[in-house]
């Protein structure tokens, strides 16, 4: 009776890490789709600011493309000056299993240093 709990449970196992990394999956295509949404929001939000004033309404999409521009030229410059890529140094030493892996390779480095200096002796 037991050996067909244990069975079960994974099994179970199994079939949750399954639908986890379809979850997941799902999930970073979402996080990658707030960007084309929020863009197209922008180009909303600028032809609803247009439509009441002097400008017509239908110069918001020419504008949002220059804005599209203007901060794909930001990124740029971003990635150049190198930004992005200390950005991502810095999140990354915050996040607790690159700080354990991080510790684990020092203390092998250790060991392996110890051992260097046993085999000159």
């Amino acid at each position: 009776m037991n050996q067909r709990i244990v069975n079960i449970i994974e099994l179970s196992k199994i079939k949750f890490e399954a639908i986890r990394e379809k979850l997941m999956n799902i999930k970073v295509c979402a996080n990658r789709s707030m960007s084309y949404f929020s863009m197209v929001n922008m180009a909303l939000i600028l032809y609803v600011a247009t439509k009441g004033t002097s400008i017509s309404g239908w110069f918001a999409i020419p504008l949002s493309m220059m804005m599209v521009l203007l901060f794909l030229g930001l990124g740029w410059v971003e990635v150049k000056l190198k930004f992005f890529s200390d950005e991502q140094k810095i999140t990354a030493l915050k996040n607790p299993v690159i700080v354990e892996m991080l510790n684990k390779l020092n203390s092998i480095e250790d060991k392996l240093i110890k051992l260097e200096n046993k085999e000159k002796k």
